[in-house]
């Protein structure tokens, strides 16, 4: 019997390639593109979202004034609304009404309410208005008055509402027709006011 000692076959040496580790060039590429997709991504996200929120901003009109002094505050409306309504000024004319003031109700006379309003009319309706004929006639001063009586019937909570300035322009707007109308006996139909611009509401 042999007493030789068989030799065992060497283990297979592993392969080189597969145990090595990746080099981190290979890797770098592949982790920057998924960061640029990644980032691109991101960046779409927000523009559309920035597009969106401007739509709607647009679209309620956000930027309404309220509070005791919108032209100052800063988180009412802005100074002047109304200014944004077209008109030509080659055929127009401004009258400035003035500041109209008056108690706010339910107040026991503590507190007052002050706006200005401006108009554009015509000028051949501008004449009548700031200039009459008839000196006995002050058709300024009865719009202001209208103008005063009228601003008695916004509450507290009216004039610090959403919007308000809004909502007198169209008030004034109304009411000055109505009164001009019934000052020259002119037809319904005809439309003496281009543009009225409220501002500087003050609750005191």
């Amino acid at each position: 019997m042999s007493t030789k000692t068989e030799d065992k076959p060497a283990a297979p040496a592993k392969d080189a390639h597969a145990a090595a580790p990746a080099p981190k060039g290979k890797l770098l590429g592949p982790l920057l593109a998924v960061i640029v997709l990644v980032g691109i991504g991101v960046g779409a996200g927000m523009s559309v979202s920035s597009f969106l929120h401007g739509m709607q901003a647009k679209g309620t009109g956000k930027g309404d004034g309220h509070g005791k002094d919108a032209g100052k505050d800063g988180h009412g409306e802005t100074p002047g609304d109304g200014a944004d309504k077209a008109i030509d000024p080659a055929a127009t004319r401004e009258i400035v009404i003035g500041d109209l003031v008056t108690n706010v109700p339910n107040q026991q006379g503590r507190r007052y309410v002050k706006i200005t309003c401006v108009i554009w009319v015509a000028d051949k309706d501008a004449l009548k208005i700031a200039s009459p004929n008839n000196e006995a006639i002050q058709p300024k001063r009865l719009l202001q008055s209208a103008l005063e009586e009228r601003m008695k019937f916004y509450t507290l909570e009216d004039l610090t509402s959403q919007g308000i300035m809004r909502v007198i322009r169209d008030d004034f707007e109304t009411r000055i027709e109505r009164e001009l109308h019934e000052l020259f006996r002119t037809p319904r139909e005809y439309r003496y006011i281009k543009r009225v611009i409220v501002s500087n509401l003050l609750v005191q």
